[in-house]
């Protein structure tokens, strides 16, 4: 029997820092041939009927092992039984799990027919900018909104005339909590609508 699987992003904020989870999900025969019919359709799936249950699946795919700091935790063999049991009791009470220090801020699950509309809204459109460029291709990085640190890159191709023919290598990363102790970059899930205003903005395009 076939394994099937989606993927999508989760944003988790903290007082310090941010998580950020890029994850592939198991998900059911029956709601996988669904997530294709609307694909093929063109149909965006938080349009679909679906989705929450989708989204759920997602969130719960997450683990929270990674992010957890137990190294104070009692061990048995460092106490006689019943002093175990109340030190174990009081540092369960004054423990912080992962959702005591994190909130979920963004789920997003992938939808091929967001990127398909962002690279669609700019396809055959012209931009001064490329026109009086010697390559055929642009190099664009957008810096982040306030609700995360995060970096976008994408690169748009056009014609002599600088009349974009395609947007591809759509990549967004962030800053994020790698464990207790460290950080490091991590992909998340690209805001297309902030993408395409600062796009259209930085190439000053027209039509």
């Amino acid at each position: 029997m076939d394994r099937h699987v989606w993927q999508g992003w989760l944003q988790f904020n903290g007082e310090e820092c941010s998580i950020f989870a890029q994850l592939e999900f198991p998900v059911p025969e029956a709601m996988y041939r669904q997530i294709r019919e609307a694909v093929d359709a063109g149909k965006r799936l938080t349009a679909c009927a679906f989705y929450p249950e989708l989204e759920e699946m997602l969130i719960d795919s997450f683990n929270t092992d990674r992010y957890e700091d137990d190294s104070d935790r009692p061990q048995p063999e460092d106490y006689d039984e019943d002093e175990y049991q109340e030190a174990l009791e009081a540092y369960e009470a004054d423990h912080q799990t992962f959702y005591d220090r994190f909130g979920l801020m963004e789920a997003a699950v992938y939808d091929p027919a967001e990127e398909r509309e962002f690279r669609a809204r700019f396809k055959g459109r012209r931009s001064p900018v490329l026109a009086a460029s010697s390559e055929n291709t642009y190099s664009f990085e957008m810096l982040d909104d306030a609700d995360r640190a995060a970096e976008t890159h994408l690169m748009v191709e056009h014609d002599a005339n600088g009349v974009i023919t395609d947007i591809r290598d759509i990549r967004t990363e962030s800053l994020e909590c790698e464990s207790v102790k460290s950080s490091s970059w991590s992909n998340a899930h690209p805001h297309y609508d902030d993408l395409a205003a600062a796009l259209e903005k930085e190439l000053k395009i027209e039509g």
